[in-house]
């Protein structure tokens, strides 16, 4: 014969283990759905990465095919940055090699310096913003050349450039 307060003793036990069962089961979702968010991010971020390696392909190209132009010949450059993970504020042309035609904070200043003696003409700035994205912080951009030194450009929705062919080089407008 069964004593009457042994299946009170089982029925807790079986409630106890079905909460004990619902926490854990909480906890496992909750750590999956941070997982997904984490790596669908991640994949976002990816995206952008070579979405800026592709507007940089296409401005080589660009003034590439400028400079092979007749002098004179201008190429309207236009690119949307993406800006969810990359928070580019700026692209400049510049040459580090060449004094500053432009005023220009001390910060930046400073960025662009440390590529003297460097071919480099495209930078991003803040140095920051495209450390997520796995990008470099600088460029070169064969057959350009930063007659303002540097020329910066606000990075909005879209940004629009002009490469003129100046019979050496080619320029920024």
């Amino acid at each position: 014969m069964q004593k009457r307060g042994s299946t009170k003793d089982s029925k807790k036990k079986a409630d106890l283990n079905l909460g004990l069962t619902f926490i854990i089961s909480l906890i496992i979702i909750a750590f999956i759905t941070v997982a997904a968010f984490y790596t669908l991010r991640n994949f976002s971020c990816r995206s952008e990465q070579a979405q800026v390696l592709s507007i940089i392909t296409s401005m080589k190209e660009d003034v590439e095919r400028t400079f092979y132009a007749s002098q004179g010949s201008q190429i309207a450059f236009r690119f949307e940055m993406p800006q969810v993970c990359n928070k580019i504020e700026r692209i400049c042309f510049a040459n580090p090699n060449k004094r500053y035609t432009t005023q220009i904070d001390n910060k930046l200043k400073f960025f662009i310096d440390k590529y003297k003696g460097k071919d480099m003409d495209l930078f991003f700035y803040p140095p920051e913003s495209y450390r997520k994205l796995g990008i470099n912080e600088a460029y070169d951009i064969p057959f350009l050349n930063a007659t303002i030194n540097p020329n910066c450009y606000t990075v909005e929705k879209e940004v629009k450039l002009l490469f003129e062919n100046e019979g050496k080089y080619v320029i920024v407008k």
